[in-house]
């Protein structure tokens, strides 16, 4: 997306829920132009159409891609049962028409199925032509606006690895982010696994029976030694090994060992928009508690490039249960003028100021 032109959708609806909810009505939606000369801001038309399931309630499920210039859709994706498995539909605003229009019973396509139990966590666009959609339980579904608008194709990736959660995983959806992430970088598509067991020994909800287990384990090594990989999707939407990282030799790093802290995995992985062998983590001294960090990895030379404090101490809810990473969003916003203000910031650039270089 060229940097003139950064749109983004934003809700004037006071709440901001994490899935669809039948009561609310659709939020209001605008499209802010960040880039150029003078920004501006764009009401959409209100969603009226009839549907017998909600659109445009949640703010997880919505996207937005720019096809040219002046052309750019919005699109909300609801993936629901069927007795013959699971059914999508879209609900797509076209800015060339300036209307709403609802896609209905879209199937992925070469007899591919969706998986049971989508839930959608994330959503990108994606080489000028795709929106992306994430469940990161399941895997990627890709549809393609470049050829037909109005019957746009659908493709389910599902994520490399085998890895198969439990039925009560996907349902509870507990930290689906911690330990997996999509994210485009270089015009990549890209997938970081962290090797884990949390989602295997989490039976709910309880911060107590989260904290236990881990203590228990602490100063026990690993029998299969953990690691960190990267997947690239190739142009025919196969996921592509691209980097892997032994996370023993990060324990082993003399930057690590100075944190002073037991082996801990890293969480909340996001790789660099620039550099697809950089990858920056949230990094805890206990298990939803304690100092935090975020460090920067380069996963070509396995080795930990950056580290700085971000004073989790200081907060009441010690775990922010969001990653701390910015948005290339940022550097198209101006510093107000006369308001004393505290920034903190975090870049990938490991020669920031802020950051401890190793």
């Amino acid at each position: 997306m060229p940097s003139s032109w950064q749109p983004t959708t934003t809700s004037s609806s006071s709440t901001s829920p994490t899935r669809s909810c039948y009561r609310e009505p659709p939020a209001d939606l605008f499209i802010y132009k960040a880039g150029g000369p003078r920004p501006s801001v764009q009401g959409l038309p209100p969603f009226a159409e009839y549907s017998r399931r909600p659109f445009l309630t949640g703010d997880l499920t919505t996207g937005i891609l720019q096809l040219a210039e002046d052309h750019f859709i919005v699109a909300d994706l609801n993936v629901y049962p069927k007795r013959k498995g699971m059914r999508a539909e879209l609900c797509v605003f076209n800015s060339e028409t300036g209307k709403w229009k609802i896609i209905p019973k879209m199937d992925p396509g070469n007899g591919g199925q969706f998986p049971e139990l989508w839930s959608t966590d994330n959503v990108l666009a994606f080489d000028g032509r795709f929106l992306c959609w994430v469940d990161y339980f399941s895997g990627v579904l890709l549809c393609d606006f470049s050829k037909n608008m109005d019957a746009p194709s659908l493709c389910f990736v599902p994520f490399p690895g085998g890895k198969e959660y439990r039925g009560k995983v996907r349902v509870e959806r507990y930290f689906p982010d911690r330990f997996r992430s999509v994210s485009i970088s270089q015009g990549k598509l890209c997938f970081v696994h962290i090797d884990n067991d949390f989602h295997d020994r989490v039976p709910g909800r309880c911060r107590r029976c989260l904290e236990l287990p881990d203590r228990k384990r602490q100063g026990q090594q690993q029998q299969t030694p953990q690691k960190i990989t990267i997947w690239t999707l190739n142009s025919e939407f196969q996921w592509e090994l691209h980097r892997m990282f032994n996370l023993d030799s990060l324990w082993a790093q003399a930057g690590y060992r100075d944190l002073h802290i037991h082996q801990r995995l890293p969480e909340f992985p996001t790789i660099s928009l620039d550099d697809p062998d950089v990858l920056c983590c949230l990094l805890t001294e206990e298990e939803f508690d304690g100092n935090g960090w975020m460090i920067m990895l380069d996963m070509n030379h396995a080795c930990l490039r950056s580290c700085e404090s971000v004073g989790m101490e200081a907060h009441v809810n010690r775990f922010p249960n969001v990653p701390l990473l910015p948005t290339v969003f940022c550097k198209y916003l101006e510093r107000p003028t006369g308001l004393l203000m505290h920034v903190a910031k975090y870049s990938t650039n490991p020669r920031s100021e802020g950051m401890k270089e190793f």
